[in-house]
C-alpha cells in the first residue's frame, strides 16, 4: 500500500458540497482525513460564496477521480487548506 497524499477539488458550491458528502461515504481504505471534517460542509473560496472546496487524503497509487463538475485544486492551495 502506498503513502497518503492530499487531493483537493473546487467548483460550484452545491456540486462541491454534494461531492464531499459522497466522498465522506467512501471506505477508510480509499480515503483518509477529509477537510473540512465530515458533516461540516465545505470551504467557500470566493467573495460571492458561489465556489466551494474540500480536500481528501487518498493513496498515492489510487487517487479518486475528479468529481463531475469540479476542478482539481493547485497543490499549494490544498496545502493552505490542510495546514501543510
Amino acid at each position: 500500500m502506498s503513502e497518503w497524499v492530499w487531493q483537493g477539488f473546487y467548483g460550484p458550491y452545491e456540486i462541491a458540497l454534494e461531492a464531499k458528502q459522497i466522498t465522506e461515504k467512501l471506505p477508510a481504505n480509499i480515503v483518509g482525513v477529509i477537510i473540512p471534517p465530515i458533516n461540516s460542509g465545505i470551504v467557500v473560496v470566493d467573495i460571492e460564496g458561489a465556489e466551494g472546496m474540500f480536500a481528501v487524503q487518498t493513496r498515492a497509487d489510487a487517487p479518486i477521480p475528479t468529481p463531475a463538475g469540479l476542478r482539481v485544486a493547485r497543490p499549494d492551495i490544498v496545502g493552505r487548506l490542510v495546514g501543510a
